[in-house]
Protein backbone atom coordinates (compact mmCIF):
# COMPACT_ATOMS: atom_id res chain seq x y z
CA UNK A 1 0.00 0.00 0.00
CA UNK A 2 1.51 3.32 -1.02
CA UNK A 3 1.73 6.07 1.56
CA UNK A 4 -0.04 9.23 0.46
CA UNK A 5 -1.18 12.24 2.42
CA UNK A 6 -4.09 11.10 4.60
CA UNK A 7 -7.40 12.64 3.72
CA UNK A 8 -10.49 12.82 5.86
CA UNK A 9 -13.57 11.58 4.08
CA UNK A 10 -17.14 10.87 5.01
CA UNK A 11 -19.63 8.50 3.43
CA UNK A 12 -23.22 8.17 4.54
CA UNK A 13 -25.96 5.87 3.33
CA UNK A 14 -29.72 5.70 3.39
CA UNK A 15 -32.51 4.35 1.26
CA UNK A 16 -34.56 6.77 -0.78
CA UNK A 17 -38.23 7.55 -0.53
CA UNK A 18 -38.99 4.47 -2.63
CA UNK A 19 -39.30 2.46 0.54
CA UNK A 20 -41.13 3.65 3.62
CA UNK A 21 -39.52 5.31 6.57
CA UNK A 22 -36.37 6.73 4.99
CA UNK A 23 -35.50 9.77 2.91
CA UNK A 24 -33.05 9.50 0.03
CA UNK A 25 -29.48 10.79 -0.02
CA UNK A 26 -27.10 11.38 -2.90
CA UNK A 27 -23.30 11.70 -2.72
CA UNK A 28 -21.72 15.04 -3.54
CA UNK A 29 -18.65 15.51 -5.67
CA UNK A 30 -16.56 15.40 -2.51
CA UNK A 31 -17.73 11.96 -1.41
CA UNK A 32 -19.96 13.29 1.33
CA UNK A 33 -23.60 12.31 1.64
CA UNK A 34 -26.25 14.25 3.49
CA UNK A 35 -29.07 12.21 5.04
CA UNK A 36 -32.42 13.73 5.86
CA UNK A 37 -34.14 10.62 7.20
CA UNK A 38 -34.78 10.19 10.94
CA UNK A 39 -32.34 8.14 12.99
CA UNK A 40 -33.72 4.66 13.63
CA UNK A 41 -36.63 5.23 11.25
CA UNK A 42 -39.30 2.55 11.25
CA UNK A 43 -38.79 -0.03 8.52
CA UNK A 44 -34.99 0.29 8.41
CA UNK A 45 -33.01 -2.96 8.33
CA UNK A 46 -30.40 -3.82 10.92
CA UNK A 47 -26.93 -2.36 10.35
CA UNK A 48 -23.82 -3.99 11.82
CA UNK A 49 -21.70 -2.00 14.24
CA UNK A 50 -18.76 -4.39 13.75
CA UNK A 51 -18.23 -4.56 9.99
CA UNK A 52 -18.68 -2.03 7.20
CA UNK A 53 -18.30 -2.74 3.48
CA UNK A 54 -16.48 -0.12 1.40
CA UNK A 55 -17.76 -1.51 -1.91
CA UNK A 56 -19.27 1.29 -3.96
CA UNK A 57 -18.28 4.15 -1.64
CA UNK A 58 -16.61 7.31 -3.05
CA UNK A 59 -12.92 6.99 -3.94
CA UNK A 60 -12.04 9.63 -1.34
CA UNK A 61 -13.25 7.47 1.54
CA UNK A 62 -11.50 4.28 0.38
CA UNK A 63 -8.32 6.28 -0.25
CA UNK A 64 -8.47 7.85 3.21
CA UNK A 65 -8.75 4.39 4.82
CA UNK A 66 -5.91 2.99 2.69
CA UNK A 67 -3.58 5.93 3.38
CA UNK A 68 -4.26 5.96 7.11
CA UNK A 69 -3.80 2.18 7.46
CA UNK A 70 -0.39 2.42 5.78
CA UNK A 71 0.76 4.82 8.50
CA UNK A 72 -0.71 3.17 11.59
CA UNK A 73 -3.93 2.22 13.33
CA UNK A 74 -6.99 4.02 11.98
CA UNK A 75 -9.48 5.89 14.18
CA UNK A 76 -12.91 6.64 12.72
CA UNK A 77 -16.31 8.05 13.54
CA UNK A 78 -18.95 5.46 12.65
CA UNK A 79 -22.60 6.21 13.36
CA UNK A 80 -26.11 5.47 12.17
CA UNK A 81 -27.47 7.95 9.62
CA UNK A 82 -31.10 7.35 8.75
CA UNK A 83 -31.45 3.84 7.38
CA UNK A 84 -27.73 3.55 6.70
CA UNK A 85 -24.54 4.68 8.40
CA UNK A 86 -21.68 7.10 7.94
CA UNK A 87 -17.94 6.56 8.29
CA UNK A 88 -15.29 9.24 8.70
CA UNK A 89 -11.53 8.79 9.09
CA UNK A 90 -10.30 10.95 12.00
CA UNK A 91 -6.92 12.20 10.78
CA UNK A 92 -6.24 14.27 13.91
CA UNK A 93 -6.16 11.30 16.28
CA UNK A 94 -3.87 8.28 16.59
CA UNK A 95 -3.48 5.10 18.60
CA UNK A 96 -0.05 3.55 19.03
CA UNK A 97 0.52 0.37 17.04
CA UNK A 98 0.63 -0.90 13.46
CA UNK A 99 -1.21 -3.46 11.38
CA UNK A 100 0.28 -6.81 10.41
CA UNK A 101 -0.43 -8.28 6.98
CA UNK A 102 -2.32 -11.57 6.75
CA UNK A 103 -2.82 -13.12 3.30
CA UNK A 104 -6.22 -14.77 3.12
CA UNK A 105 -7.69 -15.04 -0.41
CA UNK A 106 -11.48 -15.09 -0.33
CA UNK A 107 -14.09 -14.74 -3.10
CA UNK A 108 -17.55 -13.36 -2.36
CA UNK A 109 -20.59 -13.06 -4.62
CA UNK A 110 -24.04 -11.75 -3.75
CA UNK A 111 -27.14 -10.64 -5.68
CA UNK A 112 -29.11 -7.79 -4.11
CA UNK A 113 -32.77 -7.42 -5.10
CA UNK A 114 -34.33 -5.23 -2.42
CA UNK A 115 -33.62 -2.00 -0.61
CA UNK A 116 -33.20 -3.66 2.81
CA UNK A 117 -30.72 -6.16 1.32
CA UNK A 118 -28.75 -3.27 -0.18
CA UNK A 119 -28.59 -1.36 3.10
CA UNK A 120 -27.63 -4.44 5.13
CA UNK A 121 -24.79 -5.48 2.79
CA UNK A 122 -23.55 -2.16 1.33
CA UNK A 123 -24.59 0.22 4.08
CA UNK A 124 -22.22 3.08 3.21
CA UNK A 125 -22.93 2.98 -0.53
CA UNK A 126 -26.65 2.26 -0.50
CA UNK A 127 -27.64 5.87 -1.15
CA UNK A 128 -25.64 5.99 -4.38
CA UNK A 129 -26.74 2.55 -5.60
CA UNK A 130 -30.42 2.59 -4.59
CA UNK A 131 -31.64 4.26 -7.78
CA UNK A 132 -29.87 1.69 -9.98
CA UNK A 133 -31.22 -1.19 -7.92
CA UNK A 134 -34.82 -0.09 -8.44
CA UNK A 135 -34.33 0.85 -12.10
CA UNK A 136 -32.74 -2.44 -13.20
CA UNK A 137 -34.17 -4.91 -10.70
CA UNK A 138 -30.95 -6.03 -9.04
CA UNK A 139 -27.24 -5.65 -8.41
CA UNK A 140 -24.55 -8.30 -8.32
CA UNK A 141 -21.44 -7.71 -6.22
CA UNK A 142 -18.24 -9.66 -6.88
CA UNK A 143 -15.39 -9.29 -4.39
CA UNK A 144 -11.95 -10.89 -4.44
CA UNK A 145 -10.13 -10.44 -1.14
CA UNK A 146 -6.37 -11.09 -1.13
CA UNK A 147 -5.80 -10.49 2.58
CA UNK A 148 -6.18 -8.03 5.38
CA UNK A 149 -4.34 -5.65 7.66
CA UNK A 150 -4.91 -6.88 11.24
CA UNK A 151 -4.43 -4.86 14.44
CA UNK A 152 -2.32 -6.33 17.29
CA UNK A 153 -4.02 -8.67 19.72
CA UNK A 154 -4.84 -7.21 23.10
CA UNK A 155 -5.05 -3.73 21.62
CA UNK A 156 -5.85 -1.10 24.25
CA UNK A 157 -8.99 0.69 23.06
CA UNK A 158 -9.93 3.03 25.87
CA UNK A 159 -10.08 6.74 25.10
CA UNK A 160 -7.21 7.54 27.47
CA UNK A 161 -4.84 5.78 25.03
CA UNK A 162 -5.74 8.07 22.10
CA UNK A 163 -3.36 10.86 21.10
CA UNK A 164 -4.20 13.96 19.09
CA UNK A 165 -6.36 17.05 18.87
CA UNK A 166 -9.52 15.51 17.40
CA UNK A 167 -9.96 12.36 19.46
CA UNK A 168 -13.28 13.33 21.02
CA UNK A 169 -15.04 12.53 17.75
CA UNK A 170 -13.50 9.06 17.37
CA UNK A 171 -15.97 6.26 18.10
CA UNK A 172 -14.17 3.17 16.74
CA UNK A 173 -10.74 1.83 15.81
CA UNK A 174 -10.35 -0.28 12.67
CA UNK A 175 -9.08 -3.66 13.87
CA UNK A 176 -8.93 -5.09 10.34
CA UNK A 177 -8.91 -3.73 6.78
CA UNK A 178 -9.64 -6.15 3.91
CA UNK A 179 -7.84 -5.48 0.62
CA UNK A 180 -8.52 -6.69 -2.91
CA UNK A 181 -10.75 -5.72 -5.81
CA UNK A 182 -14.44 -5.66 -6.61
CA UNK A 183 -16.96 -5.04 -9.36
CA UNK A 184 -20.68 -4.21 -9.17
CA UNK A 185 -23.00 -4.82 -12.13
CA UNK A 186 -26.69 -4.10 -12.60
CA UNK A 187 -29.34 -5.88 -14.59
CA UNK A 188 -32.46 -8.05 -14.45
CA UNK A 189 -32.38 -10.59 -11.59
CA UNK A 190 -32.66 -13.51 -14.02
CA UNK A 191 -29.53 -12.40 -15.86
CA UNK A 192 -27.69 -11.79 -12.59
CA UNK A 193 -28.53 -15.26 -11.28
CA UNK A 194 -27.44 -16.85 -14.57
CA UNK A 195 -23.96 -15.29 -14.39
CA UNK A 196 -22.03 -17.98 -12.55
CA UNK A 197 -18.52 -16.70 -13.29
CA UNK A 198 -16.84 -13.70 -11.75
CA UNK A 199 -17.21 -10.50 -13.80
CA UNK A 200 -13.44 -10.17 -14.13
CA UNK A 201 -13.21 -8.09 -17.32
CA UNK A 202 -16.54 -6.59 -18.31
CA UNK A 203 -20.25 -7.20 -18.03
CA UNK A 204 -22.04 -8.85 -20.94
CA UNK A 205 -25.37 -7.26 -21.98
CA UNK A 206 -27.94 -7.00 -20.54
CA UNK A 207 -25.64 -6.58 -17.53
CA UNK A 208 -23.98 -3.18 -17.06
CA UNK A 209 -20.98 -2.41 -14.85
CA UNK A 210 -21.69 0.40 -12.37
CA UNK A 211 -18.71 0.38 -10.00
CA UNK A 212 -15.25 -1.18 -9.86
CA UNK A 213 -12.01 -0.96 -7.91
CA UNK A 214 -8.86 -2.86 -8.84
CA UNK A 215 -8.25 -5.83 -11.09
CA UNK A 216 -10.59 -8.58 -9.89
CA UNK A 217 -8.99 -11.10 -12.26
CA UNK A 218 -5.50 -10.45 -10.88
CA UNK A 219 -6.78 -10.50 -7.33
CA UNK A 220 -8.07 -14.03 -7.81
CA UNK A 221 -4.47 -15.20 -8.37
CA UNK A 222 -2.47 -13.61 -5.52
CA UNK A 223 1.30 -13.85 -5.48
CA UNK A 224 2.06 -16.06 -2.48
CA UNK A 225 5.31 -14.19 -1.81
CA UNK A 226 3.77 -10.71 -1.85
CA UNK A 227 0.12 -11.46 -1.27
CA UNK A 228 -1.00 -8.24 -2.96
CA UNK A 229 -0.63 -8.20 -6.76
CA UNK A 230 -0.93 -4.91 -8.61
CA UNK A 231 -4.46 -3.57 -8.53
CA UNK A 232 -5.38 -5.46 -5.36
CA UNK A 233 -4.65 -2.93 -2.63
CA UNK A 234 -8.11 -1.41 -2.51
CA UNK A 235 -9.93 -1.36 0.83
CA UNK A 236 -13.04 -3.56 0.53
CA UNK A 237 -14.27 -3.71 4.11
CA UNK A 238 -13.28 -2.76 7.64
CA UNK A 239 -13.75 -4.38 11.01
CA UNK A 240 -14.67 -1.93 13.78
CA UNK A 241 -14.22 -2.08 17.54
CA UNK A 242 -15.67 0.64 19.77
CA UNK A 243 -13.53 3.05 21.74
CA UNK A 244 -14.16 2.46 25.43
CA UNK A 245 -14.99 5.47 27.58
CA UNK A 246 -13.78 4.45 31.02
CA UNK A 247 -15.77 6.45 33.54
CA UNK A 248 -16.51 5.96 37.24
CA UNK A 249 -17.23 2.37 38.20
CA UNK A 250 -20.48 3.46 39.84
CA UNK A 251 -23.38 4.90 37.92
CA UNK A 252 -23.62 8.72 38.05
CA UNK A 253 -26.01 9.97 40.71
CA UNK A 254 -28.38 11.20 38.01
CA UNK A 255 -28.67 7.63 36.75
CA UNK A 256 -29.15 5.95 40.13
CA UNK A 257 -31.94 5.98 42.69
CA UNK A 258 -31.33 5.84 46.44
CA UNK A 259 -33.84 3.72 48.35
CA UNK A 260 -34.00 4.42 52.10
CA UNK A 261 -34.10 1.71 54.71
CA UNK A 262 -37.54 0.68 55.88
CA UNK A 263 -40.50 -1.61 55.37
CA UNK A 264 -42.76 -2.19 52.38
CA UNK A 265 -45.59 -4.45 51.25
CA UNK A 266 -44.24 -7.39 49.21
CA UNK A 267 -46.18 -9.93 47.17
CA UNK A 268 -49.94 -10.16 46.70
CA UNK A 269 -52.89 -12.32 47.66
CA UNK A 270 -55.08 -13.85 44.99
CA UNK A 271 -52.39 -14.08 42.33
CA UNK A 272 -50.17 -16.97 41.31
CA UNK A 273 -49.24 -19.36 44.12
CA UNK A 274 -45.66 -18.07 44.30
CA UNK A 275 -46.75 -14.39 44.52
CA UNK A 276 -48.18 -14.73 48.02
CA UNK A 277 -48.88 -14.35 50.75
CA UNK A 278 -48.69 -10.58 50.86
CA UNK A 279 -46.40 -9.57 53.72
CA UNK A 280 -44.29 -6.79 55.20
CA UNK A 281 -40.57 -6.98 54.41
CA UNK A 282 -37.75 -4.82 55.77
CA UNK A 283 -34.67 -3.74 53.78
CA UNK A 284 -31.52 -1.81 54.53
CA UNK A 285 -30.83 1.25 52.37
CA UNK A 286 -29.51 0.56 48.86
CA UNK A 287 -29.01 2.26 45.51
CA UNK A 288 -30.33 0.87 42.22
CA UNK A 289 -29.86 1.90 38.59
CA UNK A 290 -32.64 4.11 37.29
CA UNK A 291 -32.57 2.33 33.91
CA UNK A 292 -31.66 -1.04 32.50
CA UNK A 293 -28.06 -1.54 31.33
CA UNK A 294 -27.78 -0.57 27.66
CA UNK A 295 -26.14 -2.41 24.79
CA UNK A 296 -23.54 0.38 24.59
CA UNK A 297 -22.67 0.10 28.27
CA UNK A 298 -22.40 -3.69 28.07
CA UNK A 299 -20.17 -3.44 24.97
CA UNK A 300 -17.78 -1.30 27.02
CA UNK A 301 -17.44 -4.11 29.54
CA UNK A 302 -16.79 -6.63 26.75
CA UNK A 303 -14.15 -4.37 25.19
CA UNK A 304 -12.45 -3.98 28.57
CA UNK A 305 -12.34 -7.75 29.10
CA UNK A 306 -14.79 -7.75 32.00
CA UNK A 307 -17.70 -9.44 30.22
CA UNK A 308 -18.33 -12.12 27.64
CA UNK A 309 -20.18 -11.07 24.46
CA UNK A 310 -23.95 -11.21 24.66
CA UNK A 311 -25.87 -13.62 22.45
CA UNK A 312 -26.70 -12.81 18.84
CA UNK A 313 -30.04 -13.05 17.07
CA UNK A 314 -32.62 -11.10 15.09
CA UNK A 315 -34.05 -9.47 18.22
CA UNK A 316 -30.88 -9.36 20.32
CA UNK A 317 -29.50 -5.83 20.75
CA UNK A 318 -25.81 -6.75 20.59
CA UNK A 319 -23.93 -5.02 17.74
CA UNK A 320 -27.03 -3.26 16.42
CA UNK A 321 -25.78 0.18 15.49
CA UNK A 322 -29.21 1.76 15.93
CA UNK A 323 -29.90 -0.01 19.25
CA UNK A 324 -26.91 1.10 21.32
CA UNK A 325 -29.19 2.80 23.85
CA UNK A 326 -31.64 -0.11 23.99
CA UNK A 327 -31.30 -2.49 26.95
CA UNK A 328 -28.80 -5.27 26.43
CA UNK A 329 -30.60 -8.60 26.17
CA UNK A 330 -29.71 -12.19 25.28
CA UNK A 331 -27.42 -12.32 28.33
CA UNK A 332 -27.11 -15.14 30.86
CA UNK A 333 -27.26 -14.71 34.62
CA UNK A 334 -23.47 -14.98 34.74
CA UNK A 335 -23.16 -12.28 32.05
CA UNK A 336 -25.34 -9.91 34.07
CA UNK A 337 -23.50 -10.66 37.29
CA UNK A 338 -20.11 -10.11 35.60
CA UNK A 339 -21.16 -6.71 34.27
CA UNK A 340 -22.40 -5.51 37.65
CA UNK A 341 -19.17 -6.70 39.29
CA UNK A 342 -17.10 -4.89 36.62
CA UNK A 343 -19.08 -1.72 37.35
CA UNK A 344 -18.46 -2.03 41.10
CA UNK A 345 -22.02 -3.15 41.78
CA UNK A 346 -24.12 -6.30 42.03
CA UNK A 347 -27.48 -7.60 40.88
CA UNK A 348 -30.39 -6.51 43.09
CA UNK A 349 -32.13 -9.09 45.24
CA UNK A 350 -35.70 -9.94 44.36
CA UNK A 351 -36.94 -7.95 47.35
CA UNK A 352 -34.86 -4.89 46.39
CA UNK A 353 -36.20 -4.98 42.85
CA UNK A 354 -39.81 -5.13 44.05
CA UNK A 355 -39.29 -2.37 46.64
CA UNK A 356 -37.77 -0.03 44.02
CA UNK A 357 -40.47 -0.86 41.46
CA UNK A 358 -43.55 -0.76 43.73
CA UNK A 359 -42.66 1.74 46.42
CA UNK A 360 -43.99 1.20 49.93
CA UNK A 361 -47.72 1.02 49.23
CA UNK A 362 -47.80 -2.22 47.22
CA UNK A 363 -49.24 -0.91 43.95
CA UNK A 364 -49.85 -3.53 41.24
CA UNK A 365 -48.53 -1.41 38.35
CA UNK A 366 -46.45 1.77 38.23
CA UNK A 367 -49.61 3.74 37.34
CA UNK A 368 -51.78 2.18 40.06
CA UNK A 369 -54.27 -0.69 40.01
CA UNK A 370 -56.20 -0.21 36.74
CA UNK A 371 -55.85 -2.27 33.56
CA UNK A 372 -55.30 -1.70 30.63
CA UNK A 373 -52.29 0.61 30.97
CA UNK A 374 -52.52 4.29 29.98
CA UNK A 375 -50.75 5.66 26.92
CA UNK A 376 -47.01 5.95 27.44
CA UNK A 377 -46.98 3.41 30.27
CA UNK A 378 -44.24 1.26 28.79
CA UNK A 379 -42.95 -0.82 25.90
CA UNK A 380 -45.37 -3.76 25.95
CA UNK A 381 -46.75 -6.03 23.24
CA UNK A 382 -48.85 -3.69 21.10
CA UNK A 383 -50.13 -3.20 17.57
CA UNK A 384 -46.59 -2.30 16.43
CA UNK A 385 -45.30 -5.65 17.67
CA UNK A 386 -48.22 -7.53 16.09
CA UNK A 387 -47.27 -6.17 12.67
CA UNK A 388 -43.82 -7.77 12.98
CA UNK A 389 -44.43 -10.73 15.26
CA UNK A 390 -47.41 -12.61 13.90
CA UNK A 391 -49.53 -14.41 16.45
CA UNK A 392 -48.40 -12.48 19.52
CA UNK A 393 -51.03 -11.37 22.02
CA UNK A 394 -51.25 -7.59 22.35
CA UNK A 395 -52.61 -5.03 24.80
CA UNK A 396 -55.84 -3.86 23.10
CA UNK A 397 -55.65 -0.25 21.96
CA UNK A 398 -52.00 0.21 22.96
CA UNK A 399 -49.55 1.64 20.39
CA UNK A 400 -46.08 2.35 21.78
CA UNK A 401 -44.24 2.54 18.45
CA UNK A 402 -41.64 -0.18 19.13
CA UNK A 403 -42.11 -3.78 17.90
CA UNK A 404 -39.30 -5.06 20.14
CA UNK A 405 -36.97 -3.19 22.51
CA UNK A 406 -36.89 0.60 22.84
CA UNK A 407 -34.20 3.02 24.04
CA UNK A 408 -34.14 2.93 27.83
CA UNK A 409 -36.24 5.65 29.40
CA UNK A 410 -38.40 6.18 26.32
CA UNK A 411 -41.47 5.91 28.57
CA UNK A 412 -40.66 8.22 31.45
CA UNK A 413 -44.17 8.33 32.85
CA UNK A 414 -45.60 6.82 34.74
CA UNK A 415 -42.27 5.68 36.18
CA UNK A 416 -42.07 3.54 39.30
CA UNK A 417 -42.90 5.05 42.68
CA UNK A 418 -39.18 5.71 43.17
CA UNK A 419 -38.48 7.02 39.66
CA UNK A 420 -37.17 3.86 37.97
CA UNK A 421 -38.00 3.52 34.27
CA UNK A 422 -38.91 0.39 32.31
CA UNK A 423 -39.97 -1.68 35.32
CA UNK A 424 -42.78 -2.74 32.98
CA UNK A 425 -41.98 -3.48 29.35
CA UNK A 426 -38.75 -3.38 27.36
CA UNK A 427 -37.00 -6.38 29.00
CA UNK A 428 -37.46 -8.51 32.09
CA UNK A 429 -34.57 -8.41 34.54
CA UNK A 430 -32.28 -10.91 36.24
CA UNK A 431 -32.11 -10.70 40.04
CA UNK A 432 -29.57 -12.22 42.41
CA UNK A 433 -31.98 -14.68 44.07
CA UNK A 434 -32.39 -18.35 43.36
CA UNK A 435 -36.02 -19.32 42.96
CA UNK A 436 -38.15 -20.79 45.72
CA UNK A 437 -41.91 -21.01 45.04
CA UNK A 438 -42.56 -20.86 48.81
CA UNK A 439 -40.12 -18.03 49.57
CA UNK A 440 -42.81 -15.69 50.89
CA UNK A 441 -43.80 -18.15 53.63
CA UNK A 442 -40.43 -17.75 55.36
CA UNK A 443 -40.50 -16.20 58.84
CA UNK A 444 -37.37 -14.08 58.37
CA UNK A 445 -38.47 -11.11 56.26
CA UNK A 446 -35.55 -8.75 56.91
CA UNK A 447 -33.30 -8.38 53.86
CA UNK A 448 -34.78 -11.60 52.42
CA UNK A 449 -32.77 -13.62 49.92
CA UNK A 450 -33.48 -16.77 47.99
CA UNK A 451 -32.23 -20.28 48.78
CA UNK A 452 -28.53 -21.14 48.56
CA UNK A 453 -29.09 -23.97 46.08
CA UNK A 454 -30.96 -24.38 42.83
CA UNK A 455 -30.25 -23.76 39.16
CA UNK A 456 -33.11 -21.35 38.53
CA UNK A 457 -32.85 -17.60 39.14
CA UNK A 458 -35.71 -15.19 39.70
CA UNK A 459 -36.45 -12.82 36.82
CA UNK A 460 -38.67 -9.82 37.56
CA UNK A 461 -40.54 -7.29 35.44
CA UNK A 462 -42.07 -7.67 31.99
CA UNK A 463 -40.94 -7.29 28.39
CA UNK A 464 -41.96 -6.01 24.97
CA UNK A 465 -43.64 -9.39 24.45
CA UNK A 466 -45.97 -9.26 27.45
CA UNK A 467 -49.63 -8.25 27.09
CA UNK A 468 -51.68 -9.68 30.00
CA UNK A 469 -52.05 -8.07 33.44
CA UNK A 470 -50.72 -11.14 35.22
CA UNK A 471 -47.55 -10.85 33.12
CA UNK A 472 -47.10 -7.13 33.72
CA UNK A 473 -47.96 -6.63 37.40
CA UNK A 474 -44.98 -5.85 39.61
CA UNK A 475 -45.45 -8.93 41.82
CA UNK A 476 -44.90 -11.39 38.98
CA UNK A 477 -42.14 -13.92 39.63
CA UNK A 478 -40.55 -15.87 36.79
CA UNK A 479 -37.77 -18.44 36.95
CA UNK A 480 -35.13 -19.16 34.30
CA UNK A 481 -32.05 -21.36 34.19
CA UNK A 482 -28.86 -19.36 34.68
CA UNK A 483 -27.61 -20.22 31.19
CA UNK A 484 -30.71 -18.82 29.47
CA UNK A 485 -30.13 -16.19 26.77
CA UNK A 486 -33.48 -14.62 25.97
CA UNK A 487 -34.46 -11.64 23.86
CA UNK A 488 -36.85 -10.79 26.70
CA UNK A 489 -34.27 -10.64 29.53
CA UNK A 490 -31.79 -7.94 30.51
CA UNK A 491 -30.84 -6.44 33.88
CA UNK A 492 -29.98 -3.43 36.01
CA UNK A 493 -27.50 -3.21 38.89
CA UNK A 494 -27.61 -2.18 42.54
CA UNK A 495 -25.13 -1.31 45.29
CA UNK A 496 -25.23 -1.16 49.09
CA UNK A 497 -27.70 -2.88 51.30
Amino acid sequence: MSVRRTRTAVAAAALGALWAGCAGIWPSAHGTAVDSSPVGAAGCPEVSSRRASLVGVPFTLRSAVEDAAASGLVLVRYARAGCGAELEVISGCRLRGRYAWSAKPTARQVVLRTGPELVSRLTLASGALERRLHAQGGLRVEEQVVGRWVAPRGLRRDRAALEGTDCERATHVLTAVELGGYVVVEGPPVALDAAKELFVHHATPPLVEVSRAGDVDACSRPDEARGRPKGCSHALAVRLSPIVDRGPVEAPLAQAVQIPAGTFLMGMDGGADDEGPRHVARLDAFTIDRAEVTAREYAGCVAAGGCKPAGEGPRCTRDKLDQAEHPINCVTFDDAEAYCKWAGKRLPTEAEWERAARGTNGRAFPWGEAWPPPDGAGNLSDATAAALLQGWAIVPGLVDGFPTTAPVGSFAGPASAEGLVDVVGNVREWTADRYDPKAYRAKDRTNPKGPTRGAGRVVRGSSFGDARPEQVRLTRRAVYLEATRSQHIGFRCAVGG
